[in-house]
Formats: structure tokens, C-alpha cells, sequence
């Protein structure tokens, strides 16, 4: 299309008006921003000054430009249907490459899966597991190799069960054979009489055996983890830790302590730490804690048996030489007595020399009571009976000395079985050493007086006493001897007598019924000794309790029920 027009206003109809100056603007170019065609504009003589209102050139009065517009429909139709030709063509390529790439990519893909599977189910042990590859290629010869592998590996697991299996019998029947020994070791420790304590390097209790809490007193459960000091020490049952000593020293410590039981009796606890080393080092130590009260006891009862035996040989020996010729020596003088030619004093001398044979043979009389006792003939009597003959013995004697007998008889007592003539004997020596106890010029400044009960009562706590079996036949009465044990709650008849004396010394009270003992100028140390006897062979226990400056009390304790020695 080609336009030319002397006026200005025409290019306005056909164009916008944004474009009409781009176009007259004298230059070169193209244009089709805005507008529905392509337009290509130049002035026509290009090169030539403009002037507007002026003569241009020849025959022209005014500037002359050439356009040239063409559709864009007609241009750009053909390219718009070859891109969506191309852009079609393009999409249809791609897709056919992607789908037989996808395709190409299964066929590799999946026997690769396959595999993966495989090895997955094959790692978590179902050996058993074999793969289907059927490719044909080298993935298909892969797939072979796992299934020889895992048949390989299906063939070790069962060779492993065989051996876990053999293993697993082996382990059971040494865990039982361990159990065993445990159980047998366990059985032993626990039935030990000993209580093993094992504590680490702050001493604190790691483990122990069933008789710690027997002979410790403490329950097992509560002291585990704590500090053995804080346990055993704070009560008094330790007097110091001999485990620190091992930990210091390291070398095996013993010691012995002395404590009083639940029961009040004595107790006699043996220690003995050992240290437990590894590489030469202390890490623990083993505390082995004894009741050594019985075997104190039996030492003891041995010690006093021994003593008793020698005392007793001894008696018999000077009983049986002083008697005959204490008899001798009282024959004469009773001869020289009934001489007519004697004097007053030469008969007062007599008269005090047959009394001092009279004396040495009721000693004589005692050592041979000692070194032979006479069996025991039991009858059933009342004890309150027995208590005020013996008493009709020492009243002259309390008169003297101005004591003053009180008596609280039960008269609800039972009828027991006792050697009567044996079992007053032991009432008046017990009376007699009451009384002699007051027999000073110290005690009589004070109000002597002597208490005497009896009543039935329950025991509180359980008594042990040695004793020398008095019904032994006669050679062996002194060498055999047994332990008289009343149990706690057992019921007895209690007959106790109390003075107001000086009182016996503590170291004293240990000895006071050991034969020969006695703190009297003119005693014999027989008199507790024979009331023992007598309170033992009876099935009883008798004690004795004194302070000094505050008297003596003895209290005889006879069960009811006993069997009867005959």
C-alpha cells in the first residue's frame, strides 16, 4: 500500500496519533508497535533538507515521505503456523523419546528392583529367598550370584543353629552346674554360723550372708549401700573399726568385743577383717563377724570344770589324811581331857583344843560333802516349808548381830520335787552368808535386815549356768558337767533373798561359787560353792546381784516342770 497525501490530517484517520510524528519525522524505520500492520517509512528524497512552507524542490512545495505497510497477519501468519507445526512435531518427538527411554528404562530397572528386594529380604535373614531375573544379560548372572550367596549364607545359619544349638545346652548345663554350686555355696555361707560382710574402699556394705542379721541384729534389706560404720558402730555393737585398720595396714585385723544382748545376757562378738586385693591393690574387704558367746562359754565352763576337778582331788586327798589324824589327835586329847590330875587351865586348854578339831572336822566334813556328794533323793514338799526350817537354823545367829529377818512367802507356791536335807543345806548357807555379810561394825551402824520372798514368776530373759553334774557317780562327779538353760517365758518358783551389807566387789562376783573363794577371815569357800550344786542339780539357776555399800541379793529360780534327775 503505498500512500501519499499533502495533508497531514489523513495520516490521522488511518494511524494513532502516537505514531503520525514517528512517521513524519524524516527518518528511517520500522514500526509495528500498537498497530495491527508493519510499517516501514522514509522520507522520499533522502538526503535533502527539509523545509516546511518553502519550495522543496522542483515542483513540490512541500516534504514528501514514502510508507509502506503491510499486515501482520500476512507476515507473521506463516511463522505462527510452522512454529505450532514445529512446536507439535517437537512435543511428539519428545514424547515417543521419553516413552521408549521409560521403556528402555524398566527394562533395566526392574530386575534391579528385583535385586534390591531381594538383598533386602536376604539381609533380614530369610536365607531362604531366591531371585527370578530372566534378562538374559549380565543382571540375570547377578541375580544368580545372589542366590548361590544366600544359599550359601542359609547353609552357615543352619550350621550356626547347630552350634548355637549345641551351645545354647553347653551354657544351660553349666548356668545348672553354676546354679548349683551357687546354690550349695550360698546354702553354706548362709547356714554358716558367721556372718560374711563384704564392703568396698568407704567401707560401705556391698553384700552379706543370711546370719548377718542374726548376729548383728539389723535386718539385711535396710543396711545395703550404707556405711558399715553408721550401722554397727553408732549401736555399740562394734567398740572400733578394725576394717580401717586393714585398709591402712593391709594385713588380715581380729578382735573380740564384749557387748550386752537384747536379752541382758552378755555377748562375746569376734571380728575378723581380711582384705581382698587384685593387682596388689585393696578393693574391698571382707569382714567375717562370730558369736564366739558359746565357745566363751565352753572356755570358760572347761576353765571351771578343770578347776573344779583339781579342787576336788584336792579336798579328798587332805580330807581323807587331816580326818585320820584329826581322829587320832581328838582321841588323845579327849583321853588326856579325863585325866583326875589336871588343873583348871590345863582343862580350859584341852576344852579349846578338842573345840578347834571340832572345827577342822566340819571342815574336813565340807571337803568331803565337795569331793563326794551324796546322790540326790527327790520328794515333793513346799518350798515355804523348806524356807522357815532352814531359818530356825541361823535365828540365834541374826540375834546376835541384830538383823532383822523379813519374810513375803507365796502361799500359792507348788508342790516340787527336791532333795529336802541338800535343799536346806543351800538355803542356811545362803542365809548364813546373808547374815555374816551384816556382821561388822560397819553394818551396825546401819539397819541390818535381811528380805526373804518367794512368789511364781514368768522368766523376762533366758539364764545359762555351768554346772557340775552332782548325781555322776563319785570318781566322776567333779569331771562331768552341763549347761542349765531356762528359756525366756518358762515359769519357776523364785526364792530371793536380800541383805543390807556392805556388798560384794564387782571383779568379786565372777567368783563368789568358786570353791576355796571367800573374802572371810575364817570362811571356807565351800558354802556357794555346795548352794550351786544343790540350785543345778535341781534343774535351777541361782544368781547373784550386789553392789557395794548397798548389799546382796540372791535369787534361786526353779522350773516347775523339769525332769527329775534320780
Amino acid at each position: 500500500k503505498l500512500l501519499a497525501s499533502r495533508e497531514e490530517a489523513n495520516l490521522g484517520r488511518d494511524y494513532p496519533s502516537s505514531i503520525v510524528p514517528i512517521l513524519l519525522s524524516g527518518k528511517e524505520g520500522t514500526l509495528s508497535q500498537g498497530i495491527d500492520e508493519i510499517i516501514s517509512y522514509a522520507p522520499l528524497f533522502a538526503g535533502q533538507p527539509i523545509a516546511h512552507n518553502t519550495a522543496f524542490s522542483e515542483g513540490f512545495t512541500a516534504p514528501i515521505f514514502v510508507l509502506e505497510s503491510v499486515s501482520k497477519e500476512a507476515v507473521l501468519g506463516p511463522v505462527r503456523s510452522y512454529a505450532l507445526t514445529f512446536g507439535g512435531s517437537l512435543l511428539l518427538v519428545l514424547g515417543g523419546a521419553v516413552a521408549l527411554g521409560l521403556l528402555a528404562t524398566r527394562q533395566f530397572t526392574k530386575p534391579i528392583g528385583e535385586l534390591q528386594r531381594g538383598a533386602e529380604i536376604i539381609a533380614k535373614g530369610s536365607y531362604e529367598h531366591r531371585l527370578r531375573v530372566n534378562t538374559g544379560d549380565e543382571i540375570e548372572k547377578l541375580g544368580e550370584q545372589f542366590n548361590t550367596m544366600a544359599a550359601s549364607l542359609m547353609e552357615h545359619e543352619r550350621e550356626i543353629q547347630r552350634h548355637r544349638a549345641t551351645l545354647e545346652e553347653t551354657v544351660q548345663q553349666r548356668t545348672h552346674e553354676l546354679s548349683e554350686e551357687e546354690t550349695k555355696l550360698k546354702a553354706i555361707i548362709d547356714n554358716v554360723p558367721s556372718a560374711f560382710v563384704l564392703l568396698d574402699k568407704d567401707l560401705r556394705i556391698q553384700t552379706a550372708s543370711a546370719a548377718f542379721s542374726v548376729v548383728t541384729d539389723h535386718e539385711l534389706g535396710n543396711v545395703r549401700g550404707l556405711d558399715c560404720r553408721s550401722v554397727l558402730c553408732t549401736g555399740g555393737f562394734c567398740q572400733h573399726c578394725i576394717c580401717e585398720q586393714v585398709l591402712t595396714s593391709g594385713r588380715t585385723v581380729a578382735h573380740v568385743d564384749e557387748k550386752n544382748g537384747n536379752d541382758g545376757q552378755k555377748r562375746f562378738i569376734e571380728h575378723i577383717a581380711v582384705p581382698m586385693k587384685t593387682d596388689g591393690e585393696i578393693t574391698s574387704v571382707l569382714e567375717i563377724i562370730t558369736d564366739v558367746t558359746e565357745r566363751k562359754r565352753l572356755e570358760q565352763n572347761l576353765l571351771r570344770t578343770e578347776k573344779l576337778s583339781a579342787a576336788g582331788e584336792m579336798s579328798a586327798i587332805i580330807a581323807h589324811e587331816f580326818r585320820n589324824s584329826l581322829t587320832s589327835i581328838k582321841m588323845i586329847l579327849q583321853l588326856q581331857k579325863e585325866a583326875k590330875k589336871l588343873n583348871r587351865s590345863e582343862k580350859k586348854s584341852l576344852a579349846v583344843a578338842l573345840n578347834s578339831i571340832d572345827h577342822m572336822e566340819q571342815i574336813v566334813k565340807e571337803l568331803l560333802d565337795f569331793a563326794r556328794p551324796k546322790p540326790m533323793e527327790y520328794t515333793t514338799a513346799v518350798l515355804n516349808d523348806l524356807v522357815n526350817e532352814s531359818l530356825e537354823f541361823v535365828k540365834m545367829h541374826a540375834r546376835k548381830t541384830h538383823v532383822v529377818v523379813k519374810k513375803t512367802l507365796d502361799p500359792t507356791l507348788p508342790r516340787v520335787p527336791v532333795d529336802t536335807v541338800h535343799f536346806k543345806e543351800a538355803l542356811v548357807n545362803i542365809f548364813l552368808n546373808a547374815v555374816q555379810a551384816m556382821d561388822d561394825g560397819e553394818a551396825r551402824r546401819r539397819r541390818n535386815e535381811i528380805h526373804i520372798l518367794t512368789e511364781k514368776t514368768r522368766l523376762r530373759r533366758t539364764l545359762h549356768q555351768f554346772s557340775v553334774d552332782a548325781n555322776a557317780p563319785p570318781k566322776d562327779s567333779i569331771a562331768h558337767g552341763k549347761e542349765i538353760i531356762l528359756k525366756k517365758g518358762t515359769e519357776c518358783v523364785l526364792i530371793e533373798v536380800s541383805d543390807t551389807g556392805r556388798g560384794i566387789e564387782h571383779d568379786h562376783l565372777q567368783c563368789v561359787f568358786d570353791p576355796f573363794f571367800t573374802t572371810k577371815t575364817n570362811g571356807t569357800g565351800l558354802g556357794l560353792a555346795m548352794v550351786k550344786r544343790t540350785v543345778n542339780a535341781h534343774g535351777g539357776v541361782v544368781l547373784v546381784d550386789s553392789r557395794l555399800g548397798r548389799g546382796t541379793k540372791f535369787s534361786v529360780y526353779l522350773p516347775f516342770s523339769r525332769e527329775r534327775l534320780t
